[in-house]
């Protein structure tokens, strides 16, 4: 029996063409501060990113570093719609219902590749 000989491997040309076996997806665009919170958290050996919200303030942190100015909402704008770019593109993932922490998941890791970090 020869493996390709098999009915299973045996396709019709006409139907599926080679532009759709190379076909790539389309790479999202994404803001500077969404691929520098990409980078950082890759950088991270936990691949982690805290999104903290206190009294008096938030906090968005990857590797110890809080991004966010303090007293500062534009700051604090710009990081959490980062973290939302993020989340949305399928790079991150909350790791409980709280959304406070997020962790790099492998498309993370091939959007970075794909960027060339």
């Amino acid at each position: 029996m020869k493996l390709n000989s098999d009915p299973y491997f045996q396709t019709d040309s006409s139907q599926v063409g080679l532009s759709e076996v190379l076909t790539i997806p389309p790479f999202p665009t994404i803001s500077k501060e969404a691929i520098y919170l990409l980078k950082a958290s890759a950088e991270d050996k936990t691949g982690t990113i805290l999104n903290v919200a206190y009294i008096g303030g938030h906090s968005v942190q990857v590797a110890g570093k809080n991004l966010i100015e303090d007293g500062n909402d534009r700051s604090r704008a710009i990081w959490t719609s980062a973290l939302t770019e993020l989340e949305g593109n399928g790079y991150v993932e909350p790791m409980s219902d709280k959304r406070e922490v997020f962790r790099l998941i492998a498309s993370g890791y091939d959007a970075l590749d794909r960027l060339g970090g």
